[in-house]
């Protein structure tokens, strides 16, 4: 027998998760950033009056961003509140792409964004109105982690904003553009990064020992510090987890 058809109340939330998910990762979200973590923050919380969808820098209609511009009232870099933006570009893949997933949200809730009548309320919020909970967050993602295959326990709402910092240490090699762009203050996103370097480095480590192949070699890149590990490496990305339009979840590589 056919599957019923989704109801628009379905396809709406698995789209404003997949826009939420996907922004929490790309520009390494705090949870209070994005959503409710413990009550809504009202200075944090992302509204849709601060993401201005742009085609090349002009004002353009749902489907034709190429780019999305995101303002931060207040952070833990911006105590005195006067604002930080950053942009995202859309990324080539049409499906891991925070750019595209965002003005997919644009398309089926245009009262959110701009001067609409709802853009100045929390931007992730379900179709019944209530404000995305951090405890939803985890589920989707442990979900789509049994669905590969991997331990549910290992993945929080916070592997969003550790998931994003790693993806973007091993495109760039560069920790001071991961700590900026994540909005860090302290070393904690070394911690991070260390982390992710040292199981990769002691999977192999004995043999490296073993048969003298370990050698210390020169980057002009920056390495994290401490880590002794050439920032020109490349390591294996982890998998990025998808929803579609429904809620459904997929892995690419």
């Amino acid at each position: 027998a056919p599957r019923p058809a989704h109801s628009w109340e379905e396809n709406f939330d698995g789209t404003m998760l997949n826009a939420a998910i996907q922004m929490a990762w790309f520009l390494m979200l705090r949870m209070k950033e994005y959503g409710d973590s413990g009550g809504v923050d009202p200075d944090m919380v992302m509204r849709g009056h601060e993401v201005r969808l742009t085609c090349r820098g002009k004002p353009c209609m749902p489907g034709e961003a190429t780019e999305m511009t995101v303002e931060f009232r207040k952070t833990k870099t911006d105590q005195e509140a006067f604002g930080i933006s950053q942009a995202v570009h859309i990324s080539g893949d049409l499906l891991v792409c925070a750019t595209r997933a965002t003005d997919s949200l644009r398309g089926l809730a245009p009262q959110r964004f701009g001067e609409g009548s709802e853009a100045l309320q929390p931007l992730f919020r379900w179709a019944s109105g209530g404000v995305l909970k951090r405890e939803e967050v985890q589920r989707a993602l442990q979900r789509a982690a049994v669905g590969v295959g991997l331990p549910a326990e290992r993945f929080m709402s916070h592997s969003l904003r550790i998931g994003g910092a790693s993806a973007l240490f091993q495109a760039t090699g560069e920790v001071e553009l991961v700590k900026r762009r994540g909005r860090w203050t302290s070393s904690a996103v070394q911690r991070y990064l260390h982390d992710e370097l040292d199981a990769e480095v002691t999977r192999n480590v004995a043999a490296m020992m073993a048969t003298g192949s370990a050698v210390l070699q020169p980057s002009s890149r920056s390495a994290a510090p401490g880590t002794g590990n050439s920032g020109a490496q490349r390591h294996r990305a982890p998998a990025v987890m998808e929803l579609d339009g429904i809620g459904q979840q997929r892995t690419r590589s």
